[in-house]
C-alpha cells in the first residue's frame, strides 16, 4: 500500500523525466521502445520513486546508497532504469561532495546506458570528459543581457501562453525604460507548442547560448518540468510561471515556480478558521486525483497542528453526476466546516448539494479556483462565505495589479488576466534579481536565492534557500458575489494568527516593487 501511495505520488515526476530522457533519444526509439505503462510495472520502478523521494527530501546519503544498490540489480536489458539510477546516484554524490565517488560510479556502469544517453548524463550534471568542451557554467561569462522564454505559442494552449508573453514584454519593457545608458534586457521567445519533448530541446539549447542569463517557462506542468530539468541541468536559473506540480519543488535551487502549490497557505487558512472563528470540527471533499490527494494532506496536517478534528475524508471522481454518498457521510458528522478544494467544473454542484442535504451551517473552505467570475456569478447563495486562503487580493496596496492593469489593458487591448500577471512577475523576479545586466548566471542564481518580500502584480514572493518561492497569504471570503478581506467576530492578535490584510514588513530600500529597480 505504502509503494503504491509513493507511485502514485510521484507518477508526475517520473513521467517528466521519462520524457526528458526520450527527447534525447529519439534515435534508439525504434530499438528500445519502453512506455510509461511498461515501466510502471514491477519492483524497479517503486525503488526509483524511493530514489527520487530520498533526493528531493535532501536525504543524499540513502539515495547515494539506494541508487548503486538498485543498478547493480538490474538485468541488462532495464537500460532506462539505468540511466534513472544513475542519474540521481550522481547528482547525490555530488550533492554529498564526493566527486570522486561519482567518477567511480560512472565509469562502474556507464555501459549500462547507451552512448547517446551516456552523453546526456555528462551534459546534465555538466561534468564532461576531458576531450569534451568546458563545462557550461565556465563558457557563460557576465555578459549575460538575454532572457529565453520557452511557452506554448500555437497549437490548443496559444493563448494562455500569448498571455504570459505578454506580461513578460511588459516588465522587460519597463525594465529598459527605466534604465536609460545601461545594457538592454532582450527576450528570445521559443514555442513548445504544449509539448515536453520540445521543451527539453528547447531548454538545452538556450543553456547552450551563453548570452541568456535565465529561463522563463513553460505553461504546463508537464511541459514546465520538462524545460526546467533540462535547463536547471545546464546550470542556467529558471522561473515558472504558472505550473502548480509539487514535482518542482524537487528540482534544487535553480527552479523557482511562484504559483506553486504552497501548504502553507493551508497552513493559515486553518489558523484563521481556528484561532479567529473558533471552528474545531472540519471535513474534507477533495478530488480523486493526485493534487486533491496532496491538497487534503496538506489541510489534515494544518487542521490538526492548530488543535482541530478532522472527522471524515472524502473522495469523489470527476464523472461523478451527483455526491448523494459523500453527503449522507458528511450529514452524519455535522462538521464546522467543509475543505472543498474542487475542479471549477464542479463547484457550483458540490456547493448547492452542501445546501440540498441541510449542511448550509457548515462554512466551506475553498482554494483560489473559488475565485472565478463563473463560480461568483452562478454560485448566487450557495457560495456566499465561502473561505479560501490566496496570494492575490485586488485590493491590496502592496501588490502591483493596478498599475500592471493599466498598463496591460492599453497596450493589449483587452482585459488583464492571472496569466499575464504570473508572466509579469516571473519576469520581474529576474530583472530584480539581476539589477544591472549584463550578468553572470551564476551571480543571477545567487541573487534569485536572496528575493525577499518582493511585490509583483499577483503576489509577494520570498525565495528560500532550496529554490521554493514562498508567497504572502491573503484570507479572503465571497461576500454579495464579490471577493472581500475574511472577517472574523474577534480580532485578537496572536504569534500564529493570521491576519487577513495586515500588511507585511516593510521592505528593504531597493525592494518595493518591479519597475525595474534592482538589487
Amino acid at each position: 500500500m505504502q509503494d503504491t501511495q509513493r507511485i502514485r505520488k510521484s507518477v508526475p515526476a517520473l513521467l517528466a523525466l521519462i520524457v526528458f530522457i526520450a527527447a534525447f533519444c529519439a534515435p534508439l526509439a525504434a530499438k528500445q521502445k519502453q512506455t510509461p505503462e511498461a515501466l510502471r510495472q514491477g519492483a524497479p520502478y517503486a525503488e526509483i520513486l524511493s530514489a527520487v523521494e530520498d533526493y528531493s527530501a535532501g536525504r543524499y546519503e540513502q539515495c547515494a546508497s539506494r541508487c548503486e544498490s538498485f543498478i547493480a540489480s538490474l538485468a541488462p536489458a532495464d537500460s532506462q532504469f539505468a540511466f534513472l539510477g544513475l542519474y540521481y546516484g550522481l547528482r547525490s554524490r555530488l550533492a554529498l561532495g564526493r566527486n570522486t565517488g561519482a567518477d567511480s560510479l560512472f565509469n562502474a556502469y556507464k555501459s549500462a546506458v547507451p552512448d547517446i544517453q551516456t552523453s546526456e548524463l555528462l551534459a546534465v550534471l555538466g561534468r564532461f570528459q576531458a576531450a569534451a568542451p568546458a563545462p557550461l557554467a565556465a563558457t557563460a561569462p557576465g555578459h549575460c543581457n538575454r532572457i529565453g522564454v520557452v511557452l506554448p505559442l500555437s497549437g490548443r494552449y496559444a493563448d494562455f501562453g500569448q498571455a504570459i508573453r505578454e506580461g513578460i514584454q511588459i516588465a522587460v519593457d519597463r525594465y529598459n525604460a527605466t534604465h536609460n545608458g545601461a545594457v538592454r534586457v532582450e527576450t528570445v521567445f521559443r514555442d513548445d507548442q504544449s509539448d515536453p519533448l520540445i521543451a527539453a530541446t528547447l531548454g538545452r539549447e538556450l543553456a547552450k547560448d551563453t548570452s541568456v542569463a535565465g529561463l522563463i517557462g513553460s505553461y504546463q506542468d508537464d511541459a514546465t518540468l520538462s524545460l526546467a530539468m533540462a535547463a536547471s541541468g545546464a546550470s542556467l536559473p529558471v522561473v515558472c510561471p504558472t505550473a502548480e506540480s509539487p514535482q518542482l519543488a524537487g528540482l534544487g535551487p535553480l527552479v523557482h515556480a511562484i504559483n506553486r502549490t504552497d501548504p502553507a497557505e493551508l497552513r493559515r487558512l486553518a489558523d484563521f478558521t481556528i484561532h479567529r472563528l473558533g471552528l474545531q470540527i472540519f471535513a474534507v471533499l477533495a478530488p480523486n486525483n493526485e493534487k486533491g490527494a496532496l491538497l487534503a494532506a496538506s489541510f489534515r496536517s494544518a487542521v490538526h497542528h492548530n488543535g482541530g478534528a478532522v472527522v471524515a475524508d472524502l473522495r469523489y471522481s470527476g464523472e461523478d453526476n451527483n455526491f448523494d454518498s459523500q453527503m449522507t457521510l458528511l450529514q452524519r458528522y455535522l462538521p464546522d466546516a467543509i475543505y472543498i478544494p474542487a475542479e471549477l467544473n464542479d463547484i457550483t454542484q458540490i456547493a448547492s448539494q452542501v445546501h440540498y442535504y441541510g449542511l448550509g451551517q457548515a462554512r466551506i473552505l475553498g482554494t483560489e479556483t473559488w475565485r472565478s467570475e463563473r463560480v461568483l456569478r452562478m454560485g448566487g447563495e450557495y457560495v456566499e462565505g465561502v473561505l479560501f486562503a490566496s496570494p492575490f487580493y485586488e485590493g491590496s496596496r502592496e501588490l502591483l495589479w493596478n498599475s500592471f492593469k493599466s498598463d496591460y489593458e492599453r497596450i493589449c487591448q483587452r482585459p488583464v488576466n492571472k496569466y499575464s500577471a504570473l508572466g509579469f512577475d516571473a519576469a520581474g523576479m529576474i530583472l530584480y534579481a539581476a539589477g544591472d545586466f549584463p550578468v553572470s548566471r551564476k551571480g543571477l542564481a545567487e541573487a534569485l536565492e536572496k528575493v525577499s518580500a518582493l511585490d509583483g502584480a499577483y503576489g509577494q514572493y520570498s525565495v528560500e534557500p532550496d529554490g521554493r518561492v514562498e508567497r504572502r497569504t491573503f484570507i479572503l471570503e465571497i461576500h454579495n458575489g464579490d471577493v472581500i478581506p475574511a472577517q472574523a467576530p474577534q480580532v485578537q492578535e496572536s504569534p500564529a494568527a493570521v491576519d487577513s490584510l495586515a500588511p507585511a514588513a516593510s521592505p528593504a530600500p531597493g525592494q518595493s516593487g518591479m519597475s525595474g529597480e534592482g538589487r
